[in-house]
């Protein structure tokens, strides 16, 4: 899964065996990247005799992210891990973001054992892979309502089955707005302009009132209400702002608002970071709310998508009924693909419209917007060669190029169309892989010696090695610790060191590694700096 911009999408039931890694999700796959609401999951997949079971990577720790959740606390995530003695991983969870796992605890190898967290200190292995206990997920099929003996022969659903699943749509949606609504009633106090208001206009002599209302108000207030308050250094003490910060844990689980109130500019002392981290580990009614609302969105999803598999395998196609299931999907994608319907019928003007309407709609900007805006060009560019009566097996050679800089560019949907072309009429693969070199190190800088990154200060000798070599550094001031990550050019992990003080010197024994190219990572909360050995 390569930076899928899904809402909730589940890659389910397949079995993965011999594998260096089973199930790979590289960059931000969700719609939405700072909401871990959207995304990825992955369900009931079976996997046997692999080096890793899963991995989430990136180009950067911040840019490796799929769904928050794997399972919910109504059932387990149903995923069996390798048991074999050459596995070395059952998760690896490269991004800065946590996965809340929910496993299974009568079946053994549903819980995985072997995790590996980007900050391997104990007091935050939770922070990054929470493991939940939670009942038993029977697995079901998607593709029919129970019974049968073939997901092949009863994938197209017959009337009294449609009915059923688009019952199962109407429950779950309605499920889902009924949450929606007292989520929305209660957060921010019902309004998170006014809430913010009353913070920046506060007085010193009215802390004590503004502390209460805001405690009154929580476990619902958002981040927007809770960097206000922190920036609020005149009105609200630290060790006031700290009891309402904990107040609400489930917003100290989104980085974003940790690395803001560890970098602002009267940041936090390092103790109270700490123990919000601890903190954000607790549950509470919004955590409730959150879970409920993303297990109904799942439902209502996976009830549509169920219809359109049906739909789409059918031998009357009925565009109306597929245009109207898609529009139940209420994402980007599902609006794209409503374009084509239209297309497919002949009516361009409408198929635009729709097109059109996305960005707004769905509030596409930064990197989502690009991507739609190459895929409104592929779009265009299929239209206008069905309106010259043209195929793709006519393009020239300035048309293949271009057809080649979105094959070689573009994550998104163009990328794939792209490729796609490309393949079809040269009958051969087109690999957009990731490359060898370790994800975090791909397009970061090396620091060359004697440079201060951002306060971060690191110098290596000598380079080319041959038995050690020594690492100085210098970490940013109020750093209590840091992480200095090695790895070969397959991305394989030789060391992983923790630096518990601000400056100092370790010494990397090469003798066991290998002759060869390696890189460093050297993490301090939000601050990296990478660079390459060569050990001869």
């Amino acid at each position: 899964a390569n930076n899928c911009p899904c809402v909730q999408d589940v890659i389910y039931k397949n079995t993965f065996t011999g594998l260096s890694v089973g199930n790979y999700a590289y960059g931000i796959n969700r719609f939405d990247a700072e909401d871990d609401g959207t995304g990825l999951s992955y369900q009931c997949n079976l996997n046997s005799n692999n080096v890793v079971d899963f991995r989430v990577t990136g180009d950067h720790p911040y840019q490796a992210k799929i769904h928050g959740q794997m399972g919910a606390s109504i059932y387990a995530s149903g995923n069996t891990f390798s048991m074999n003695a050459s596995n070395e991983w059952h998760f690896r969870n490269e991004g800065r973001e946590c996965i809340n796992y929910y496993y299974y605890t009568g079946i053994a190898n549903q819980k995985p054992t072997k995790i590996y967290v980007i900050d391997p200190e104990p007091l935050h292995q939770d922070w990054y892979f929470k493991l939940i206990a939670a009942p038993q997920n029977t697995c079901p099929s998607h593709y029919t309502n129970g019974g049968g003996t073939s997901d092949d022969d009863l994938l197209v659903l017959n009337p009294a089955e449609k009915g059923n699943v688009a019952v199962e749509y109407s429950l779950a949606d309605s499920s889902y707005n009924d949450v929606r609504g007292l989520y929305d009633y209660l957060k921010d106090g019902g309004s998170t302009t006014g809430t913010i208001l009353d913070i920046e206009s506060a007085q010193p002599y009215q802390m004590w009132q503004l502390v209460a209302d805001l405690l009154a108000k929580s476990p619902f207030l958002s981040e927007e209400v809770l960097r206000t308050a922190a920036n609020q250094t005149q009105v609200i003490p630290e060790s006031e702002l700290f009891e309402i910060l904990a107040a609400n844990p489930d917003e100290l689980r989104n980085n974003s608002l940790m690395d803001y109130l560890e970098q602002k500019e009267n940041p936090l002392p390092g103790y109270m970071i700490d123990l919000l981290k601890q903190v954000a580990q607790g549950s509470s009614a919004k955590t409730v709310m959150i879970e409920q609302m993303n297990e109904f969105n799942t439902q209502r999803v996976q009830a549509a998508q169920k219809l359109l598999r049906s739909a789409l395998n059918d031998t009357v196609v009925d565009i109306p009924y597929i245009r109207h299931w898609l529009t139940k999907l209420n994402s980007p994608v599902g609006d794209e693909q409503i374009a084509f319907t239209y297309l497919e019928e002949g009516k361009t003007d409408s198929a635009y419209l729709v097109l059109d309407a996305i960005p707004g709609k769905y509030g596409l900007d930064g990197d989502a917007l690009d991507e739609f805006n190459a895929f409104a060009d592929m779009f265009t560019f299929q239209v206008q060669l069905k309106q010259m009566g043209r195929t793709i097996y006519d393009l020239d050679s300035t048309e293949l190029a271009w057809l080649n800089t979105y094959a070689n560019n573009s994550m998104g949907q163009a990328g794939s169309m792209a490729r796609d072309i490309l393949e079809y009429t040269n009958n051969g693969h087109f690999c957009h892989c990731p490359g060898s070199q370790p994800t975090w190190f791909k397009q970061s800088k090396p620091v060359r010696a004697g440079n201060n990154i951002k306060d971060i200060k690191i110098t290596i000798k000598p380079n080319p090695a041959d038995t050690w070599v020594v690492f100085d550094y210098q970490l940013p001031t109020g750093t209590h610790y840091a992480v200095l990550t090695i790895a070969d050019a397959l991305g394989k992990v030789n060391q992983t060191i923790v630096l518990k003080q601000n400056k100092g010197q370790w010494i990397w024994d090469t003798r066991q590694a290998g002759s060869g190219d390696y890189y460093y990572l050297l993490q301090a909360g939000s601050r990296q700096a990478t660079g390459k050995i060569i050990v001869k």
